[in-house]
């Protein structure tokens, strides 16, 4: 701490705690300075350009902060550094060096290919040239051959690895050029400081406390989940930040809230409700639609874009203090997680996709939910592909993929069958065909869904074809699931098939529904 002829006096305002919301942060700043009596002017330099005094807050532990002020200048920003400057010019000159070597390498293998060639070339020439001799022995000739194709193909693949490597090389010495240029360069950079007007009873320590809210940092959650072979999985919940203020977090303690403070709140519109009479129901045609939707899932569709919570706002901080620099790059941090044991099972939705998926079902353990967003999928310590998963609160259930299967092949088509009727009309039957192939060792087992249309009118009546069913009648859920277990030995092929027929009374017009 510095003070000045004109009482101004310079303390360090260094960032202590950051709120990450979803598109803004929320910046904590603290630091403790001893005050006389009567009024301070205490100023913190070197702020993030993006303060602005709308939304700065002050207090102090002794007296009461008077006015704090928004101060913006232009510094030069550059290797000031010797010994910084001296290092990366060292290191620019071993870069050099070593593309030197690499491009000298690289000729030697040219020259070396180039020869090999040119040999190859001479010797089948003479040999056309001396086919007719009678001492040509032609029956060595094949052997020669071998050794100077084997030459060149070694040749050949030393100059490829000569040129990577020179590429390598280039590349790194780009690299290291850059970082000089940048190094040495001079560039105006807007920087901040605060003034802040103190007015103490006493002189005494006092604890200076600055909030205020910035632009250009986010968040958002990602999630690891890594199933081991006994069926034991381990979530980890990531808490992903990026931040360009143009100041550095360093050590700070850090929250990642779902709350929008940008959010205003509006009333709904007040609109009048009078009562009329209904008019006589006529008969109308009916033209019906098809629509293919998953099991609605409160999941935050109609929520604004960025972190859904719930709609209760929630606050997640990693263990212990954390740095985050002003690049504008993710930094990842984990926020959370738990352990526990998934029933594992093999589930197969052909008309989606044609495979044999592993699917773990398991609970959120963890005493907070976990937030809609990206999942890594790791299984027996290898990655076997990226996730999402919705929201999901508290001791409630889930399901999770892991992967197909290989060891299933899967084929899937829908065809119509017609029924000839004598006294009534044909009817169409709407069938869907499956071929499942288990190429495993021992007994494969894997759950077959197939979807079978819900009507939302009396009029129409979806009624399963049991002709057409291989499994007897099928029984599916409140969404028309028909869930099938297959048994399959190795080398085994099982068919599937499960119908229905559609039934209509009134004036309903159907389109085809395939």
């Amino acid at each position: 701490m510095t003070e000045a002829t004109t009482g101004r006096i310079e303390v360090p305002l260094p960032v202590t705690r950051v709120t990450a919301f979803e598109d803004r942060a929320e910046l904590t700043r603290q630091t403790t300075t001893s005050l006389k009596a009567g009024l301070n002017r205490l100023v913190a330099r070197g702020v993030t350009p993006l303060t602005h005094e709308a939304h700065l807050g002050a207090q102090t532990s002794v007296g009461r902060v008077e006015r704090i002020r928004v101060v913006r200048r232009l510094t030069e920003r550059g290797a000031t550094d010797p010994d910084r400057l001296f290092a990366l010019a060292v290191d620019l000159r071993l870069a050099e060096q070593a593309l030197d070597v690499a491009r000298a390498a690289r000729g030697r293998a040219e020259q070396r290919r180039t020869a090999a060639s040119g040999i190859l070339g001479r010797f089948a020439e003479r040999l056309a040239r001396t086919a007719w001799l009678p001492d040509a022995a032609p029956a060595r000739w094949p052997d020669g051959l071998d050794a100077l194709e084997q030459v060149v193909d070694a040749a050949t693949t030393t100059l490829a690895a000569a040129r990577a490597a020179e590429s390598e090389a280039d590349a790194a010495a780009r690299r290291q050029r850059a970082l000089v240029d940048a190094a040495g360069a001079r560039r105006p950079r807007p920087v901040c400081d605060l003034e802040i007007d103190v007015f103490a009873d006493a002189a005494g320590p006092a604890t200076l406390t600055v909030r205020g809210v910035v632009p250009c940092a986010m968040w958002r959650p990602s999630h690891e989940a890594h199933l081991r072979e006994d069926a034991r999985l381990a979530w980890t919940t990531h808490g992903t930040v990026w931040q360009a203020t143009g100041e550095d977090w360093d050590a700070i303690e850090l929250v990642l809230s779902t709350d929008r403070p940008g959010a205003g709140a509006t009333l709904p519109e007040v609109v009048a409700d009078r009562p009329a009479l209904q008019p006589k129901v006529e008969k109308k045609r009916i033209v019906l639609e098809h629509r293919t939707e998953a099991a609605r899932k409160d999941d935050g569709r109609d929520a604004v874009p960025g972190v859904y919570d719930g709609g209760e706002p929630r606050e997640l901080s990693p263990p212990g203090r954390v740095s985050i620099p002003a690049d504008g790059r993710p930094h990842k941090v984990a926020v959370g997680g738990f352990t526990t044991t998934a029933t594992l099972a093999r589930v197969c939705r052909p008309e989606l996709a044609p495979h044999v998926f592993w699917r773990a079902a398991l609970a959120n353990e963890a005493a907070t939910p976990i937030l809609a967003g990206p999942v890594t999928l790791q299984r027996d310590g290898a990655w076997v592909g990226q996730g999402d998963v919705v929201y999901v609160g508290p001791g409630e259930r889930f399901e999770q993929s892991f992967g197909s299967d290989d060891r299933w092949s899967v084929r899937c088509r829908r065809v119509r069958r017609t029924e000839e009727r004598m006294l009534a009309k044909d009817r169409t039957h709407f069938v869907t065909e499956v071929t499942l192939t288990w190429a495993g060792a021992g007994e494969g087992e894997a759950e077959v869904g197939l979807r079978l249309p819900v009507s939302e009118l009396r009029a129409l009546e979806i009624k399963p074809s049991e002709r057409w069913c291989s499994e007897g009648t099928p029984h599916p859920d409140e969404d028309g699931l028909v869930r099938l277990t297959v048994r399959l030995q190795p080398g085994e092929l099982r068919e599937l098939t499960v119908g229905f027929v559609l039934e209509k009374s009134g004036d309903l017009v159907l389109p085809d529904p395939w």
